[in-house]
């Protein structure tokens, strides 16, 4: 799947990118050279549960040595728990790979606060909505800004 028309919510610039949803963890392959042209968002979503941490820092690190300019991680927490379980692994990655950006967020009405705390334990980028929500837990951009500029993290 190509996504090539994706913005940062959270200035609301303009950037290329291409997203790639990975069907095998870790992805079978390198990305093509056609990817070159742009930055290379690799997703790995579960939609069903939230993987140990050892497990999704793994996923990350394959998705960064296929040429991944951007892992991205999108789980679905059953607790509490499954939510500080994808923050640590996050944290993980950005201190041992600082030197590739991590996007990671749990979805769902659990996960919502991974979407807005995620900048404290390392992910590059959130998702918000101006309207109507386009994933599950997903939050308005109104409010991802105020928690944002009241954090002041970036």
């Amino acid at each position: 799947m190509r996504d090539t028309s994706v913005f940062s919510a959270r200035f609301w610039i303009p950037i290329a990118l291409t997203s790639l949803i990975s069907s095998s963890s870790p992805p079978a392959q390198t990305f093509p050279r056609w990817f070159r042209t742009r930055k290379v968002v690799c997703s790995s979503h579960d939609f069903h549960k939230t993987p140990p941490k050892a497990e999704l820092v793994s996923r990350m690190v394959a998705m960064q040595q296929a040429g991944a300019d951007l892992p991205k991680l999108a789980v679905m927490p059953q607790s509490r728990a499954d939510v500080l379980e994808l923050l640590a692994a996050t944290a993980e990655m950005t201190d041992h790979h600082p030197e590739t950006p991590v996007i990671t967020m749990s979805m769902g009405a659990l996960g919502a606060v991974s979407r807005l705390c995620g900048e404290a334990f390392g992910s590059a980028m959130t998702f918000a909505n101006p309207g109507t929500a386009s994933a599950p837990g997903q939050v308005g951009l109104d409010v991802v800004n105020a928690v944002l500029d009241s954090l002041r993290l970036s």
